[in-house]
């Protein structure tokens, strides 16, 4: 299986453990790759950026965390380009995705199939510039949770559960094919960054059993239909990011006093 990868100039600490599987594999080859290098918009943008949706708050929250927190659960990120530096594959540095250029070296390579772990949302001619397409992890379960934060809306909810998909990339936002995918448990009392460590922790062989399932049928994969996709989820305001530490610490007040997870036992299902 012929594998080039998209990647970003750091890389946390899963897609190193997820990279470094396909290296050591003998029926894949990294036959490529692009680093993304486009100037990435500053702290103070993204905020500007997200007060205009109403989410500043949430946003202001999470920056004073980073600042008072020397690790967010992500781990060491290293260098891109040291990573691979004892493989023989060819990265390049890539300020423009689409760029004729970078076009022919992709189609150069000859891949069998694309590996997304940088760039955020691709679009044609990449799509289909793979005859296998562009492989890409969501962790979530596209039959509920679309979009984002991971493990956010879940433990929001109350779910009893999240997902981890490896799905083939399509013009719609997490509507692509499920090639593999995993279910974890989530407990009562449960804090949303121990659903996220949870999640990546548990994952990181998903993308090799991905190619693998690929390499013996190039049509592997369910494709959900419209009526079977769940709802696109995006970075919540303050209001809900409180509700959400509200919750989970109700639970575990009522795990302590002899509670459950809802009136019949069942995950709760809360929307506001």
């Amino acid at each position: 299986m012929r594998v080039f990868v998209l990647v970003n100039p750091s890389l946390s600490t899963f897609h190193q453990k997820v990279l470094g599987h396909l290296l050591a594999d003998e029926s894949i080859e990294i036959v490529g790759g692009l680093i993304d290098t486009r100037p990435k918009p500053s702290g103070f943008r993204k905020i500007k950026r997200e007060l205009k949706r109403g989410r500043g708050g949430y946003i202001l929250v999470q920056v004073f965390g980073k600042l008072f927190s020397r690790s967010n659960g992500d781990g060491e990120s290293v260098d891109a380009s040291g990573f691979f530096a004892s493989a023989t594959t060819e990265l390049r540095a890539c300020t423009d995705l689409y760029a004729d250029d970078v076009i022919e070296f992709v189609r150069s390579c000859k891949p069998d199939v694309v590996f997304r772990a940088g760039f955020g949302i691709i679009k044609e001619p990449w799509l289909s510039i793979a005859p296998l397409g562009i492989l890409s992890y969501h962790h979530g379960n596209l039959r509920c949770y679309r979009g984002q934060p991971v493990g956010f809306w879940e433990v929001y909810d109350g779910a009893a559960e999240m997902g981890v998909t490896l799905q083939r990339l399509n013009a719609r936002l997490d509507a692509g094919a499920i090639i593999r995918e995993m279910m974890l448990p989530i407990e009562p009392g449960d804090s949303w960054s121990t659903v996220y460590r949870r999640a990546y922790d548990a994952s990181d062989r998903l993308a090799v059993e991905a190619l693998r399932a690929l390499a013996d049928d190039p049509d592997a994969g369910v494709c959900l239909s419209d009526d079977e996709m769940g709802r696109v989820y995006t970075t919540p305001n303050l209001r809900q990011w409180l509700t959400m530490h509200a919750r989970v610490l109700g639970r575990r007040l009522r795990g302590l006093f002899g509670g459950s997870r809802g009136s019949n036992g069942q995950a709760e299902r809360v929307h506001s």
